[in-house]
């Protein structure tokens, strides 16, 4: 494996930082250019202190961690990095994220100092986490020496942002570099361009703001604390500038609404979400809730308005179905009468449930005939052949070399679906 330099960690900051401050300058609110000049101006080890604390997965960092050659007075750099409001202590709003992600072993030093009963060394992380967050509050645990180990990362309200104008989402972080030159990431240095993804500031912030918060959705559902979600304003809610930021939005919109759904909330509340988003998954579901709660002959209206004027292939393809069962006496959905209807049926062998292309496969190779699978192979090379003078035109570049596809094929591919469901 390759050896990195000694102030890698820095060179890569400044690399996305010249990227951002120069093809992504008007896409930088005042904050942003504030925080660049005011970093710019920062000595060499305070600088190298930032760049390590920011290639952490966590924004709970140990302070003894952030002791390195290359920052000979770790001291005084953290704390200018607390003067310039970089890094902080730990605040009450994320103290319980922070007892989730310290160790064992200091969980117990903080159950039993605090005289905390039933504190078995032989418990499970799980186990002392749950009586830590039953337990202890931040007043009792502010005090205490471990607390005072940490600082928070502050920071990354500017810093989410900026990676988010260089890479394009919500999920990339500066490590990247590190595996670009480890030779562990593949990149496109020679056909990037170093250009904008957006074309303004509203377009950028817009796509960023949802983009994030349906990130953050995911990460709630993922944790089991939807149910701790604050109840969603629409009207609150900023405006979705350019093809992406609707996207996201949609998405956010529909998948709140589904959440809240599952979670049994009142449906008159969830439905005007559903309204808000132009899925034809949140279309579609706001029509069945309507004609199971509201007026009938209004949905039969929608319907037959969908049908006259669709938006896209899904939705048109459901109107016709429900318009028929639910109106006109159809017993059958469209499904149904496609698999009756079919020409060629194949009776597969049970030993394969849940994986129809294999069954396929091995029912004709049974037969002496040759069969393979090339639906996930051909067709991409069948498809980038087609459109190779759209997807690589050279008007239209990646944006830098961490991109695998031009950013304008993204805004494409979301019309697309918006038009075909």
């Amino acid at each position: 494996m390759k050896d990195l330099p000694t102030y890698y960690y820095l060179e890569h900051l400044h690399e996305c930082l010249g990227f951002i401050s120069g093809s992504c300058e008007v896409l930088l609110e005042e904050q942003h250019w504030a925080f660049i000049e005011v970093f710019k101006q920062q000595p060499h080890h305070v600088q190298c202190t930032l760049a390590r604390s920011l290639n952490r997965k966590s924004p709970f960092i140990d302070s003894a961690s952030l002791r390195y050659d290359e920052i000979p007075d770790p001291e005084h750099a953290l704390q200018v990095c607390f003067d310039k409001q970089w890094l902080t202590q730990i605040p009450a709003t994320h103290f319980l994220e922070w007892l989730e992600q310290l160790t064992k072993p200091k969980l117990l030093v903080l159950l039993r100092d605090h005289d905390v009963d039933n504190v078995l060394s032989s418990a499970s992380k799980a186990q002392l986490l749950s009586l830590a967050q039953a337990h202890l509050t931040f007043a009792l645990v502010s005090e205490h020496a471990i607390f005072h180990q940490y600082v928070y990362r502050q920071v990354d309200t500017i810093i989410d942002y900026l990676l988010f104008l260089f890479f394009g989402n919500v999920g990339s972080r500066l490590n990247q570099f590190s595996m670009r030159d480890l030779g562990v990431m593949r990149t496109r240095k020679k056909v990037a361009q170093m250009q904008a993804r957006f074309a303004s500031l509203n377009e950028a912030t817009s796509t960023y703001f949802y983009a994030s918060a349906l990130s953050e959705l995911k990460r709630i559902h993922k944790l089991g604390r939807i149910a701790q979600q604050p109840t969603l304003c629409i009207d609150t809610l900023p405006d979705a500038h350019g093809t992406l930021a609707r996207q996201k939005r949609n998405e956010y919109l529909w998948l709140y609404a589904k959440y809240q759904l599952q979670l049994k909330s009142d449906w008159q509340t969830v439905l005007p979400i559903l309204d808000a988003s132009e899925l034809p998954e949140a279309q579609e579901k706001a029509l069945r809730i309507r004609y199971q709660h509201a007026d009938k002959e209004q949905v039969k209206q929608q319907l037959e308005a969908i049908i006259e004027q669709p938006d896209n292939s899904h939705i048109l393809a459901f109107a016709e179905d429900f318009l028929a069962r639910k109106y006109q006496k159809k017993r059958t959905s469209v499904m149904t009468d496609m698999l009756r209807n079919s020409a060629r049926q194949l009776v597969l062998d049970e030993v394969h449930k849940h994986r129809v292309e294999a069954a396929t496969v091995d029912h004709y190779q049974a037969s002496g005939i040759q069969a393979l699978r090339t639906e996930n192979e051909l067709w991409p090379g069948l498809f980038g052949l087609m459109f190779w003078d759209i997807i690589f035109d050279p008007a239209f570049a990646v944006g830098n070399e961490f991109d695998w596809r031009p950013y304008h094929c993204v805004i494409i591919i979301y019309t697309m679906i918006k038009l075909n469901g």
